[in-house]
């Protein structure tokens, strides 16, 4: 008469207990935070202040084993578990499945976006972030805001640098041929550097123009005296 069998309970959770989380790289405040109650990473984010311009597409969340695992874990030389979330699908396309719930001793890490380069006879050369998951070479002469007259848009250059040992791949570029879609317009990848070479003929032709303009000038000034 003292005991009920087999009975019914539902256990509900009024409060989590304080967590501490780390949100580090490329946010406006990073640190760590101590919360209450269960967070996703959108929640950590914003109380992070939200991503700076330079930041990447990735968010490492790298997750340190539980109480239970971590004796067994540490014996077998098992590694914190490091889930890879993509911030355009969340961010961008709002994926939900993305916003993953964050635990106790979680750290947020999201990288700075990586640089391609453009140079040579571009009117703005310089170093480009990387946004998104492309960036092709349209795009990347487009934000160099195009080509010099004098350049020689036939026999560019893609420099990819790939491998611990720092190996090196010329890839021959003819960025007319790409501008008019007769040509692949390559996806670049970080590290990558574009160089528009000059145009000899260009050059001659346009100190030639030059040349004729002056010439002109002279005789229409000696001609008005």
């Amino acid at each position: 008469e003292k005991y009920l069998q087999n009975p019914n309970v539902s256990v509900f959770i009024k409060e989590y207990r304080n967590q501490r989380i780390a949100v580090m790289g490329a946010v406006e405040k990073p640190g760590v935070f101590d919360i209450t109650g269960q967070r996703t990473v959108l929640d950590m984010l914003g109380m992070a202040g939200g991503l700076k311009e330079d930041a990447g597409q990735m968010l490492f969340l790298i997750r340190s084993p539980g109480p239970a695992e971590k004796g067994a874990k540490e014996a077998t030389g098992v590694l914190p578990e490091t889930l890879v979330i993509d911030l355009e699908e969340l961010l961008i396309r709002g994926d939900l499945a993305f916003n993953l719930p964050v635990n106790h001793g979680d750290v947020l890490n999201i990288p700075v976006s990586g640089k391609i380069f453009v140079g040579g006879e571009v009117v703005k050369p310089g170093g480009f972030l990387l946004k998104g998951k492309r960036m092709t070479i349209n795009q990347a002469i487009a934000m160099a805001e195009g080509l010099k007259t004098a350049a020689d848009g036939t026999r560019s250059t893609v420099f990819r640098y790939s491998g611990k040992d720092g190996q090196r791949e010329l890839i021959p570029v003819n960025i007319y041929a790409v501008q008019k879609g007769e040509a692949e317009d390559l996806s670049l990848k970080e590290n990558d550097i574009i160089i528009v070479p000059k145009s000899g003929l260009k050059i001659f032709l346009i100190e030639f123009r030059d040349t004729v303009k002056g010439l002109f000038g002279l005789g229409f000034s000696l001609g008005s005296l």
